[in-house]
C-alpha cells in the first residue's frame, strides 16, 4: 500500500511540475504569491546559458510544496533537456537541489554554497541571479581556464602595455580612486599587448570577474596587439552606461587615442563615468531616449547677424573718412592722375593673376564602436563565470 501510494505521490508531483510549466518550457517556475519582476529577463538568461554551456538550469518557487526533495527529483525526470541538469526548490524556508548528468558530483558539492547564495540575496530576482551564476562558475571551473593575469588588490589602473609613465599611472590611479570611493561602484582601466588568443570581451569580463571586484562596475581594456577596445559593464554598470553612451564616451577618446595620447584618453574616460554615474544615480541615464546635448556651434543665423554687423560697420567707417576729405575732388580724365613720363613699358610677360581652386572635404573614417544599439539599453550577455555583463568594442 505505501509503495502504491508512493507511486502515486510522484506521479502527481510530476503532473504538477509538467503544468507549471508554460508553453516555451520556462527555466523559472514560480507560484502566484510571487511577483514576476524580471521574469522573462531571467528566463532568457538561463536559456541563453543552456545553449552556450549544455547545462540545464531551473529554479521553483512555490510555499505549497511539501516534499521539495520528491518534487526536485520528479522534476527533472520529465526536466532534463541537456546533458547535464540542476534544479532548485524552494517551499517557504525549505529547499532540495538536485542534479544529473556531467557535472551532478560538482554541483552537489556545492550545494550549501548555492542555497546560500539565493537566500543571502536582498530580494528574490537577486537570489536566482546568484545561484545560477553560482552554478555556471561550477561549471566553467571545470573546463575553463582564464588568461586573464590575476592581481591583487582590485586596483583601478592596471597597465601591463607600460602606456603611462609612472607619474601619469598615480595620478590616474588617484582620479578614479576618488570615483569609486564617491559612488561604491568600480571604475578601472586596464591595458595589455597580448590578449593572449582571447576575444577582448572575453578579456574584459574575466579580468573583472576573476579578480574579485564588485557586483557593479565598468571597466575599460585596450589591447595593443589589436589596436582594440572594449568596455565590459556589470550590475549597476550595465544600467547607466547603455551601448549609446558607451560609444560617446569612446568618440570623446578617440582622438587621443589615435594620437597614442593615453593619459588623456584615459582621463576623459574617468571624467565621463564619473558623470555617467552621477547622472544614472539621479535617474537621468544617458541612453538613445536621452542623448547628450550636443555643443552649441556658432550657426547660420548668427553668422549671418555678424556678416551684416561687419558690412555696416565697414560701411560706416568709409562714410566717415569720405568726409574728412574735403580738399579731394575727382577729375573727369584719367591723365590726371598719371605724373607726366612716369609711366614707360619697357618688355611685356605672361602673369598668372587669378586662379579657381576646388576643394573637397574627405571625412576621417570612424571606428570608434564594433557595435551599437539603436533601440537603447544595454546588450547584455553571459560571462564565462557565469555573470551577467554589458558593453561591446571596437579598434582605434
Amino acid at each position: 500500500m505505501k509503495r502504491l501510494f508512493r507511486i502515486l505521490l510522484v506521479a502527481m508531483l510530476m503532473l504538477l511540475a509538467t503544468n507549471r510549466i508554460n508553453a516555451e518550457d520556462d527555466h523559472i517556475i514560480l507560484d502566484d504569491n510571487y511577483v514576476q519582476d524580471h521574469y522573462d529577463e531571467l528566463n532568457d538568461d538561463l536559456k541563453h546559458i543552456e545553449e552556450d554551456y549544455d547545462i540545464g538550469i531551473y529554479f521553483v518557487l512555490d510555499k505549497s510544496i511539501n516534499d521539495v526533495d520528491a518534487y526536485a527529483k520528479s522534476f527533472l525526470e520529465t526536466h532534463s533537456h541537456a546533458t547535464s541538469n540542476v534544479v532548485m526548490v524552494v517551499s517557504e524556508d525549505n529547499y532540495a537541489i538536485a542534479t544529473n548528468g556531467y557535472y551532478a558530483n560538482d554541483v552537489n558539492t556545492y550545494k550549501k554554497q548555492l542555497w546560500n547564495k539565493y537566500n543571502d540575496a536582498p530580494t528574490y530576482t537577486d537570489g536566482i541571479r546568484d545561484y545560477y551564476q553560482a552554478v555556471t562558475a561550477i561549471v566553467n571551473a571545470n573546463q575553463y581556464s582564464s588568461v586573464v593575469p590575476k592581481v591583487s588588490g582590485t586596483p583601478s589602473v592596471y597597465d601591463e602595455a607600460g602606456l603611462l609613465t609612472g607619474e601619469q599611472a598615480k595620478q590616474l590611479k588617484e582620479k578614479i580612486d576618488q570615483i569609486r570611493k564617491k559612488y561604491g561602484m568600480d571604475v578601472v582601466v586596464v591595458t595589455t599587448n597580448d590578449l593572449k588568443g582571447a576575444k577582448a570581451m572575453d578579456y574584459a569580463d574575466d579580468f573583472y570577474d576573476y579578480n574579485g571586484y564588485s557586483k557593479d562596475g565598468v571597466l575599460m581594456l585596450l589591447s595593443m596587439d589589436d589596436r582594440g577596445w572594449h568596455v565590459s559593464t556589470k550590475g549597476k554598470g550595465a544600467k547607466y552606461f547603455t551601448d549609446y553612451g558607451i560609444d560617446v564616451i569612446v568618440d570623446k577618446m578617440m582622438s587621443n587615442l589615435k594620437k597614442g595620447n593615453f593619459y588623456e584618453a584615459f582621463t576623459i574616460f574617468a571624467d565621463q563615468a564619473d558623470y555617467f554615474i552621477d547622472q544614472g544615480r539621479q535617474g537621468n541615464i544617458i541612453d538613445t531616449n536621452n542623448p547628450v546635448k550636443k555643443e552649441k556651434t556658432f550657426g547660420i543665423f548668427n553668422g549671418a547677424i555678424s556678416a551684416v554687423v561687419g558690412a555696416l560697420s565697414s560701411l560706416f567707417t568709409s562714410l566717415i573718412l569720405n568726409g574728412q576729405m574735403k580738399s579731394i575732388k575727382m577729375e573727369k580724365y584719367a591723365g590726371s592722375y598719371v605724373v607726366d613720363r612716369s609711366f614707360v613699358i619697357n618688355g611685356s610677360a605672361d602673369m598668372l593673376v587669378d586662379t579657381k581652386v576646388s576643394r573637397h572635404y574627405d571625412p576621417p573614417h570612424h571606428e570608434s564602436s564594433s557595435h551599437s544599439s539603436s533601440g537603447g539599453g544595454s546588450s547584455m550577455h553571459t560571462s564565462s563565470s557565469g555573470s551577467s555583463h554589458g558593453g561591446h568594442g571596437g579598434h582605434f
